[in-house]
């Protein structure tokens, strides 16, 4: 059986291109990690970015990958040539697909009730 990962990183290769989509991940998650996302996802800019807090009052600020290697940053920066940010997220996390749903984005339907939430920023291409 595909995990639901692997099945959202393949359905995300065949809809969006390399070149003009970045993936976003604003959780950390029990199932995938943020290398783990970089592995499948070679070729895509790959953001992490937990701004939850920790005990201490601290973020982790902004993460971001592409072809394996890591940079840290305060922000994440979109290219002009971007078009499709795709979020990924735990299928578990009730609380952030509430939050996907309300900021009306795309859903591409997968299996199982999975889908993929984006956003495309030129919609009139």
């Amino acid at each position: 059986m595909i995990t639901t990962f692997r099945l959202c990183s393949v359905e995300l290769k065949k809809t969006f291109l390399t070149d003009d989509t970045i993936v976003l991940d604003v959780r950390s998650s029990i199932f995938y990690g943020y290398r783990h996302v970089q592995y499948y996802l070679r070729g895509y800019k790959v953001f992490l970015a937990d701004v939850r807090m920790n005990s201490r009052g601290e973020t982790s600020g902004v993460a971001s990958g592409m072809n394996g290697q890591t940079f840290i940053a305060e922000a994440i920066n979109i290219a002009p040539s971007t078009r499709y940010i795709v979020c990924l997220m735990d299928p578990s996390d009730e609380k952030y697909k509430i939050e996907l749903q309300r900021q009306n984005l795309r859903r591409l339907e997968l299996e199982d009730d999975i889908g993929l939430y984006y956003q495309d920023l030129k919609p009139d291409l």
